[in-house]
């Protein structure tokens, strides 16, 4: 999926959760995080459900997207709620950009 200026469609982001909803925990390897080394993919599953639980209040949500682990946990938790969107913010965005998207924004990750 390529990140744009929208959000995906209600389409689009009930087919995510159905494929994140199938995915086998116990036969997935390991992810490498920086900084922690080798992370069970069922713990990764862990922090993005942990974390959409605490992004569910907000409706709109701005992500500085840098290509981080955190990154990708917070969209997926962003993917996974029902009422929370994104506003995807490229992280070599000029600053008046990145202040002008997040000013539409309940929160900025």
């Amino acid at each position: 999926m390529v990140l744009g200026d929208a959000d995906p469609s209600p389409t689009a982001r009930q087919a995510l959760r159905s494929i994140w909803d199938r995915i086998p925990l116990s036969n997935r390897p390991a992810l490498i995080v920086p900084g922690l080394g080798p992370v069970p993919f069922i713990v990764f599953h862990d922090w993005v459900k942990a974390i959409a639980s605490v992004l569910a209040p907000f409706r709109r949500i701005a992500i500085l997207l840098d290509r981080s682990v955190e990154a990708a946990i917070v969209v997926m938790a962003c993917l996974l709620t029902d009422q929370t969107s994104f506003i995807p913010i490229a992280i070599n965005s000029s600053l008046e950009r990145t202040s002008e998207m997040a000013a539409h924004a309940d929160l900025l990750v």
